[in-house]
């Protein structure tokens, strides 16, 4: 089970799109501060541990602000717990800070938002966010460390995608998120100057997942649905942690269950029940709908996909794509355990429509 646990909303940045800005301001109002104590933590940690826990995702606001977070890493793994962190990487420009986190086999996910400073900076209302952000990454991969890095899009950076998707391959980046973004916190206040339509958005996740595929990068796509995806349905990300034990932890609230609240969260429409992927897709965030409606949303046509496939999950072998596949290196091409069908690119077999899920490699 991972276990995703604030450590606090306190952060370096003001990001347009940053969904905790309201949980943020209740926990000043509720407790006067916006991060946990160092004890808080720990409890947390222990807490989460004795649940059964294996993996423990560092996250808030901004770790990097925090005094303790070695103190608190070092507990993590002395427990057992395998750790992820969620950061905006500035704090990693410092590369003493960055070398002193070696050794703790952590895996870091950096937000960076657009590939050119002026756009970054002005979606962060940070200026100098760009220069550090990058430079943050740069010390993180030069000191070996596991590293991917986030996109989340708005209306400021759709067309900076594909370009941002390039300098993430330039600096050595090859695993690449992107999101779309959920209209809560600040983005919900300036919904109107935030939030994209999907159709303003396609083109441009298209591109970037081809470019990914020629270049063997590794690129997930959060909260866009199946039926806007055709041809590059497993780079969406929500088929990885479907069923991925996940709880979260938040200040001041109840520890819950991620993936059964995401869902409440996200909205179906009537004429999902008549898409192909409707048992595997989650649809768009509920806000987006609230606010414009299904007609976007085309259903797919197709043998219906589901978990309850033939092999939809024990020992099905699906293939392995990314820089091997690039280099023309040996990769596991194997049949459709539904129907028999070869299995030769990252799509839904041609023969019977049946989905291979993108995390169940061999």
């Amino acid at each position: 089970m991972i276990s995703d646990i604030k450590l606090g909303y306190r952060c370096n940045n003001d990001c347009i799109h940053c969904v905790i800005a309201d949980q943020r301001d209740a926990a000043l109002e509720l407790r006067g501060n916006t991060d946990r104590s160092t004890e808080e933590y720990r409890q947390e940690l222990l807490a989460c541990r004795a649940r059964g826990a294996t993996d423990v995702v560092f996250t808030g606001g901004e770790p990097t602000l925090r005094d303790d977070l070695l103190s608190l890493a070092e507990l993590a793994r002395s427990l057992g717990l395998r750790i992820s962190m969620q950061s905006n990487g500035r704090r990693f420009s410092d590369r003493a800070l960055a070398e002193a986190f070696v050794g703790l086999d952590i895996s870091y996910l950096i937000a960076l938002h657009s590939c050119t400073a002026d756009r970054h900076d002005a979606i962060t209302r940070a200026r100098g966010s760009f220069e550090e952000t990058v430079a943050g990454i740069e010390n993180l991969l030069a000191l070996g460390q596991k590293l991917s890095t986030k996109v989340v899009l708005s209306k400021k950076n759709v067309t900076d995608l594909v370009p941002t998707v390039r300098l993430f391959e330039r600096i050595g980046v090859e695993h690449i998120g992107v999101a779309f973004p959920h209209a809560q916190g600040n983005a919900g206040r300036d919904f109107d100057r935030v939030v994209p339509r999907y159709t303003e958005v396609l083109p441009h996740v298209h591109r970037a997942a081809a470019h990914c595929r020629r270049a063997g990068l590794e690129i997930r796509f959060e909260a866009v649905p199946l039926c806007m995806m055709r041809g590059f349905e497993l780079h969406v990300g929500e088929l990885e942690v479907q069923d991925i034990p996940t709880e979260l932890s938040q200040l001041d609230f109840q520890t819950y269950d991620w993936n059964t609240v995401r869902k409440r969260l996200k909205a179906k429409f009537s004429q999902c029940r008549t898409c192909r992927y409707d048992a595997v897709c989650e649809g768009p965030w509920r806000e987006y709908a609230e606010r414009f409606g299904s007609r976007e949303f085309v259903p797919a046509r197709g043998p219906p996909v589901g978990w309850s496939l033939p092999g939809a999950h024990a020992g099905r072998r699906t293939v392995r794509t990314g820089r091997r596949a690039a280099r023309g290196e040996k990769v596991n091409r194997t049949t459709c355990r539904a129907c028999g069908a070869p299995l030769t690119t990252q799509l839904t077999c041609g023969r019977c429509g049946y989905l291979p899920c993108c995390h169940d490699q061999p």
